[in-house]
């Protein structure tokens, strides 16, 4: 007999646990405020997120795709810093939602947390949205969703990481 994957685990409480504000790490360093949409969810992300605190946000996709979010909208206009481990925790959430049918969009990528997405190569793989509306008004789009590739963000909101001549030495 196989093993539950783990975002289909049964989770103790009702849709209404979609619905919180959740915080970890000291401070909080990382608070994760999570709200249903008709088909999925917002997980709004705020503050920093590490090692020491990516295991609260896994948790946080875990929830929603368990009750059924596969189509989840991450707002990230709050988050001042993402290292690999923040960044592993989105992609695995990436590949469950897409094993269940459904997608993860970024909305709000600030230019620190931006450079990490774009050098990680994760930029050319989750559209991104100017705003948690536009992403959640694509929820029915057919097809290929119509937010833009972080890599092909408009000029204002794209984040060089091109060398410059002179910058070495």
């Amino acid at each position: 007999m196989a093993a539950t994957p783990p975002h289909r685990a049964p989770v103790p409480s009702g849709p209404a646990d979609l619905a919180r504000t959740r915080a970890y790490g000291p401070g909080p360093q990382l608070t994760v405020t999570s709200r249903p949409t008709r088909d999925g969810a917002i997980l709004a992300v705020s503050g920093e997120l590490d090692m020491a605190v990516s295991a609260g946000l896994r948790g946080c996709f875990d929830a929603a795709l368990a009750q059924g979010a596969a189509r989840v909208v991450l707002d990230l206009s709050g988050l001042e810093f993402c290292d690999s481990s923040g960044l592993a925790v989105i992609l695995r959430a990436h590949r469950y939602a897409i094993a269940d049918g459904g997608w993860i969009r970024l909305v709000g990528v600030q230019p620190r947390v931006a450079r990490i997405i774009l050098i990680s190569g994760l930029g050319a793989v989750l559209p991104c949205y100017p705003s948690t509306d536009a992403a959640v008004d694509d929820l029915h789009a057919p097809g290929r969703a119509t937010g833009q590739k972080l890599s092909e963000s408009p000029p204002a909101a794209r984040v060089d990481v091109t060398p410059r001549l002179g910058d070495a030495g």
